[in-house]
């Protein structure tokens, strides 16, 4: 990968840092249902409307299950009822 393109030769990342292949020691743990996971939270635009964004999410996950099917997506918590 090249850091800089600037006249002259290209400088690449093996030119200024060492470039391993490896696996990065985990710097946090999530556990959704006792099990290791990964979490993401979804946030509405300040202009935006919670119900609307919910729903929408709700909607993509079909998408993301059939373009992963090793991965099992769970909604673990919305303020849908709340806001409702």
């Amino acid at each position: 990968m090249v850091v800089i393109a600037a006249p002259g030769p290209p400088v690449y990342v093996g030119d200024v840092a060492r470039v391993e292949m490896g696996v990065q020691e985990r710097l946090s743990a999530f556990h959704g249902n006792g099990k290791p996971a990964i979490g993401v939270s979804v946030q509405r635009a300040l202009s935006g409307h919670a119900l609307p964004t919910i729903e929408s999410v709700a909607r993509f996950l079909p998408a993301l299950e059939r373009e992963y099917p090793g991965i099992a997506f769970e909604v673990a918590d919305t303020q849908g009822e709340l806001t409702e």
